[in-house]
C-alpha cells in the first residue's frame, strides 16, 4: 500500500510539471525565435505584452484571464499585418508549463491543439543572438561531405566554427535584409569571403554571395558546393534516445527552431517520435524510411499514450508549423 501511495505521489508530481497551470502567470520575457516580448503588466483581470519582431515591428498583446484562471488572447485593431504568431489571433488560450527547468507559454487553439511556443529568456535577449545560435546549432550543426570532392567538413553545434572548409575555420552571419525566401543566411568569412546557404533534405548548398550595398543588400550568385549531412550531432544529451532528430523529445521545439529544417525533415522529426516506441507505421514511404533505421523495431498500432507531455506538444507543434 505504501508502494502505491509513493508511486502515485510521483505521478501526480509529474504531471503537475507538465500540465497547464492555471495558477501561474507569463511573468519576464519570452521568445520563439522569430518574436521576443515581455510581460508588461498582469492584473487581476488581465496581461498584458510587449515586443518585436525580426522585421522590426513592434506589438502589444493582451489577455483577459477568466475567473478559473485561464487567460484568453483579446483583439487588438491595431496589430501588426506581417506578424505570424498564433498568439495574436483573438480567442486563443495561454497557459504556462514547466518542462523540467524550462517554463513555456503555451498559446492553443480553443480546442486545445497547441499552435505556437515560447520559452522564458533569461536576462534581455537580443532577438539576433537568439537567431545566430539556432541556426549554428539546427541548421549548420554536424559533419557532411563535400559532393563534389568527398572532403569532410564539420560545423560545431556551440560556436560559429567550422572545419574543413575552404574559406576558413570562423565564420558570422551577414543577414540579408531581403533574402530570397529558400535562403536561410549568408555566412561571411575572414578575407570578405562570403556564402550564402540553404538547408536541403539531404544537406546544405552553398552559393557565393556579394555585398551590394551598406543597408545589407546582397547579390547571390552561382552554386558553390553541395554537402550530403554523414552524422547528425546527438543534441539531445540522452544516449538513450534513438534516431537523427532526438532533440524533439527532449526540448520544446519552437517556430525558431523548426525553420531550420526543410518540410520532409520536419515531416520525419515528428514520425520519428512514434518510431521510438515502436509504432507501426502505414504510410509506406514511412515504414521503408524506418524500416532501414538500425535502432527501429516496429510492435505497436497506436502508441499515442506512451508519448510524454513534451513530446506530445511538439508533435503539435510540428502539426501546426507546415500548416501555416
Amino acid at each position: 500500500m505504501k508502494q502505491s501511495l509513493t508511486l502515485l505521489t510521483i505521478a501526480a508530481l509529474l504531471a503537475a510539471c507538465s500540465n497547464p497551470r492555471p495558477s501561474l502567470r507569463p511573468h519576464g520575457r519570452w521568445s520563439d525565435g522569430v518574436d521576443v516580448f515581455f510581460t508588461d503588466s498582469v492584473a487581476a483581470d488581465y496581461v498584458s505584452f510587449y515586443g518585436s519582431n525580426k522585421g522590426g515591428i513592434n506589438f502589444e498583446w493582451k489577455a483577459s484571464i477568466k475567473s478559473n484562471g485561464e487567460m484568453v488572447m483579446l483583439p487588438d485593431k491595431d496589430k501588426p499585418e506581417d506578424t505570424e504568431s498564433a498568439i495574436d489571433k483573438a480567442g486563443n488560450r495561454l497557459s504556462v508549463r514547466i518542462f523540467g527547468p524550462d517554463t513555456v507559454l503555451v498559446v492553443s487553439k480553443p480546442n486545445g491543439t497547441a499552435v505556437d511556443v515560447f520559452e522564458g529568456m533569461p536576462g534581455d535577449p537580443e532577438l539576433s543572438n537568439i537567431e545566430t545560435t539556432l541556426k549554428t546549432r539546427y541548421a549548420l550543426g554536424g559533419d557532411y561531405v563535400d559532393e563534389a570532392t568527398g572532403k569532410s567538413i564539420s560545423f560545431a553545434v556551440d560556436e560559429p566554427k567550422v572545419t574543413g572548409f575552404s574559406a576558413g575555420d570562423k565564420y558570422s552571419f551577414g543577414t540579408p535584409w531581403d533574402q530570397p525566401e529558400d535562403i536561410q543566411d549568408i555566412l561571411t568569412f575572414p578575407g570578405d569571403s562570403a556564402y550564402a546557404f540553404t538547408v536541403t533534405d539531404t544537406g546544405l548548398d552553398f552559393f557565393r554571395a556579394f555585398k551590394v550595398a551598406e543597408d545589407g543588400d546582397w547579390s547571390i550568385g552561382e552554386k558553390a558546393y553541395s554537402l550530403r549531412r554523414t552524422r547528425w550531432p546527438d543534441l539531445s544529451g540522452d544516449s538513450k534516445l534513438q534516431g537523427h532528430y532526438t532533440f524533439a523529445s527532449g526540448e520544446v521545439m519552437t517556430r525558431g527552431i523548426l525553420s531550420n529544417f526543410t518540410a520532409r525533415q520536419r515531416r520525419i522529426m515528428r514520425n520519428e517520435i512514434f518510431a521510438r516506441y515502436g509504432y507501426r507505421f502505414k504510410n509506406p514511404e514511412l515504414r521503408t524510411y524506418f524500416l532501414a533505421q538500425p535502432w527501429y523495431i516496429p510492435s505497436a498500432d497506436d502508441v499515442t499514450a506512451r508519448l510524454t507531455p513534451l513530446e506530445k506538444l511538439n508533435v503539435e507543434m510540428l502539426e501546426a508549423y507546415d500548416k501555416r
